[in-house]
């Protein structure tokens, strides 16, 4: 279980999945950086200053990191500050995502327009999107809610229909005091 005191957020997380330190989660955003921005010196000033007011509330693997797999199925929960952004909106923060994405060297397929859905009473903007790295496709969806001046935002990413169930429901059980 994660429980955030200051958001009053709580999430269930399986006890079989590794959940990393801090020190991975920034090992983590590194190599997504560099996989996302490549040599584009643009790209990576947006993550380094986006990293500057994002904190990485915890991100948890189904393997462990560095296991002999093509990828580890996982789930990532930011939480952005928009305290400086009156009005700015969960929509707002995923089309951000989305355009940032749009200019990375990956290539990024946006499965459908933004919807939304309802989870424990609380209303998410939701995004899906596919993508092609080294060969593989991904799969991602990004639940974004605008919670205490901060975007909360988490990432699922899979590639078969068993680990997309896996991880909805680590999404569905997330409460708020």
């Amino acid at each position: 279980m994660y429980h955030n005191d200051y958001l009053g957020t709580s999430v269930s997380l399986p006890k079989e999945w590794y959940v990393q330190s801090q020190r991975a989660q920034e090992q983590l955003f590194n190599v997504g950086t560099e996989i996302v921005a490549g040599d584009k010196s643009e790209l990576r000033a947006i993550a380094k200053s986006s990293q500057a007011s994002t904190t990485n509330l915890f991100t948890v693997l189904e393997h462990p990191l560095g296991s002999p797999i093509p990828f580890i199925a996982n789930i990532v929960c930011l939480a952005a500050s928009t305290a400086n952004s009156p009005g700015f909106t969960a929509q707002e923060n995923l089309y951000f995502i989305r355009r940032t994405m749009e200019m990375s060297q990956l290539e990024v397929e946006f499965l459908e327009s933004m919807t939304t859905s309802t989870i424990r009473g609380k209303e998410f903007d939701v995004m899906q999107v596919e993508m092609n790295v080294k060969g593989l496709t991904i799969k991602q969806t990004y639940y974004s809610i605008i919670h205490k001046n901060y975007a909360l935002t988490l990432i699922i990413a899979y590639q078969s229909d068993e680990q997309q169930e896996v991880l909805q429901s680590i999404v569905d059980s997330i409460t708020f005091d």
